[in-house]
């Protein structure tokens, strides 16, 4: 197997003899979690002085064939859930309601501003 091709990021791989374990965090797209379907997101490289180098990932065919390329080097890989689109996923509900709210609040105060106004007109005209 051949040395993956990550174009920009090619200068975190250059040692690849360094590379003691990875951390692959991935989100999953199923319940299943590993077992499912998932895209990576990104990955934690420690080498052997326990330094660790941590890489976003674009191109999730490129991460796999990495991954593939580490493993046959005897390379430790540990797959993790991706904690901050979770939360992102999570607080969607949160940040939605709170954004409705807010567009509620403008209108409502809108509102009044123009029946005010459409008061204060009426009562010049007459």
């Amino acid at each position: 197997m051949s040395i993956p091709d990550l174009k920009g990021q090619q200068d975190y791989f250059i040692k690849y003899a360094n590379i003691v374990s990875i951390n692959v965090y991935y989100l999953p797209l199923t319940p299943l979690f590993k077992f499912g379907p998932y895209i990576t997101t990104y990955f934690s490289l420690t080498d052997i002085l326990n330094v660790s180098h941590g890489v976003h990932i674009f191109n999730t065919k490129n991460s796999e064939s990495l991954i593939a390329f580490l493993k046959a080097r005897g390379v430790k890989v540990k797959y993790r859930i991706a904690r901050w689109p979770v939360i992102y996923i999570l607080l969607f509900p949160l940040f939605f309601y709170a954004f409705v709210a807010g567009i509620k609040l403008v209108l409502r105060s809108l509102i009044m501003y123009l029946n005010k106004q459409s008061t204060v007109i009426i009562n010049a005209v007459c």
